[in-house]
């Protein structure tokens, strides 16, 4: 006899729901740095709530480091509007440890 139906016990379609949000969770948790280009603002959303230290550096294409603070909420906007037209490093630390990093691109206004 051919089953052409899979049956799934509700204890393990419930495990695999909670391991298809994990997964989701985890795909997520990448903070999103918006606009980019942009004219010297722009928004770090931490896609999480920060219980720990989150650390964001911004560097120019030299490696002199331009600003280093602290984020305490989920989403935060900066402002660097005196910054000349150019590329930034950002990086962004999860208790010193690196979370992401990439370019911030600042355009003349």
């Amino acid at each position: 006899m051919l089953l052409d139906t899979i049956v799934i016990e509700p204890e393990s379609q419930a495990r695999l729901s909670q391991i298809l949000t994990e997964e989701e969770n985890a795909n997520s948790i990448l903070p999103i740095v918006y606009p980019n280009p942009n004219d010297g603002t722009f928004v770090v959303d931490l896609n999480f709530d920060p219980e720990s230290q989150v650390l964001l550096t911004l560097t120019d294409i030299t490696g002199r480091t331009i600003f280093k603070g602290v984020q305490e909420t989920r989403t935060q906007s900066y402002s660097f509007e005196s910054l000349s037209a150019g590329v930034y490093i950002f990086k962004i630390e999860l208790n010193n440890e690196l979370l992401m990093h990439g370019k911030l691109i600042i355009q003349s206004q």
